[in-house]
């Protein structure tokens, strides 16, 4: 519907006005709030021969939910159907036959011998008068816990280096990663689309690695030249296996965890395709740790990871004399992501995009109590670049102390 600047001529909404969403509040809704202890020690050893004086550190930081958000959509209506790993189904009875599927996409008028497909929809038994209703609850489930490791030793003689490893788990009901309750409910991944279930958070960094070297010297009277390189590497930003289509009848595609058979020919799984594209989908299962790791149920959310990525930044900061003598000019050139610049390769941030689900099966409907499944292409990593995270930049500054 086009915009009519004119406001005596604006458009009809037509003769039947759109289902409208709905959005409540549960009772006992509070303002989110979290729990927070955090516990460290550091520490500096006697000299030892060759390496001198380290420093070491050890830190503790633990926080758990004390009221959390997540949506449940109170119009889904009941399920029509219980699919072999225990997941509520939501579509019109006649939908789940394989006749009516083509690739991902349901008919709701093709008929033939023994099939009729008139009238398939999802959510069968949900109010057609309103699309989403959508509740707000509370959970006091969800937390963070990061250890981190650190060596080093403070500048002697003008050098300094630092080394860092933080380990870190962090389990959530919902990342709420919308502005709208719409978006919050259609964008989580899940087995049961109102469950209040821990699983990995969207922004678990489970593994990181920092370090840094510095060394200074000052070559002209006082005025320091100083280097510095800055390392950080972790794993890759984790995601989940979904089908590409909408599996269990929400009326969302690309949200449902993806189920995995117990092995090859379990028959437990149609294919569509037959043996050929069987012996595809176990090439991709046996090929990818989290789905090989859940053959015989269902894939866990954020349980799969991005390839590792790792930056390194450079620094090189000169002190000059002032316009008198207690003044003091330094100029600071950093080139973050350094390894890019020297190869286009290196330094990328390669990950699924938004909001985090990797696919390459469509449900087909049911047959004989078990999933109709067919394959479609692998979805591969993207390179993240809105921002410029993939690719090294350069910023000068010069400073003037007075």
């Amino acid at each position: 519907m086009r915009f009519n600047p004119n406001p005596a001529a604006q458009p009809a909404l037509g003769s039947t006005a759109p289902a409208p969403n709905v959005d409540f509040l549960s009772s006992d809704l509070e303002q989110p709030s979290v729990w927070k202890a955090n516990l460290a020690v550091d520490a500096e050893l006697p000299p030892l021969p060759v390496v001198g004086r380290l420093t070491v550190g050890a830190e503790w930081l633990r926080i758990e939910n004390d009221a959390a958000v997540y949506y449940q959509n109170l119009n889904l209506g009941n399920a029509t159907a219980t699919g072999p790993d225990g997941r509520r189904l939501f579509f019109t009875p006649q939908t789940y036959n394989r006749n009516c599927w083509t690739g991902g996409t349901f008919s709701t008028t093709a008929t033939g011998t023994g099939f009729n497909c008139a009238g398939s929809r999802n959510r069968a038994l949900s109010n057609p008068a309103f699309f989403n209703a959508l509740l707000a609850r509370k959970t006091n489930q969800g937390y963070s816990e990061a250890i981190t490791l650190s060596v080093g030793q403070p500048a002697q003689a003008g050098f300094g280096w630092n080394l860092a490893y933080t380990k870190t788990s962090a389990k959530e009901v919902s990342p709420l990663t919308s502005s709208t309750s719409n978006s919050n409910w259609n964008n989580r991944l899940t087995f049961d689309p109102n469950e209040e279930v821990l699983q990995n958070s969207n922004y678990l960094i489970k593994d990181r690695v920092s370090a840094s070297l510095t060394w200074a010297k000052a070559f002209v009277s006082n005025h320091r030249s100083s280097v510095g390189v800055f390392y950080e590497g972790r794993r890759g930003k984790p995601y989940s296996w979904t089908y590409i289509n909408d599996m269990n009848g929400d009326a969302i595609g690309g949200n449902d965890l993806m189920y995995i058979p117990s092995g090859p020919g379990a028959n437990e799984v149609i294919f569509r395709g037959g043996a050929a594209e069987e012996t595809r989908f176990w090439e991709i299962v046996n090929g990818n740790p989290a789905l090989a790791a859940a053959k015989g149920g269902v894939v866990g959310r954020n349980n799969s990871f991005a390839p590792w990525v790792n930056s390194f930044d450079v620094r090189f900061s000169q002190e000059l004399p002032g316009f008198m003598k207690s003044h003091k000019t330094t100029f600071t050139l950093d080139v973050l992501n350094f390894g890019n610049l020297l190869n286009k390769k290196w330094g990328r941030v390669d990950e699924i995009g938004f909001p985090s689900n990797r696919s390459f099966v469509n449900f087909n409907g049911l047959e004989g109590g078990r999933y109709v499944y067919s394959l479609g292409s692998v979805e591969d990593f993207v390179t993240r670049q809105a921002s410029g995270e993939s690719q090294w930049a350069v910023q000068a500054t010069l400073r003037y102390e007075f």
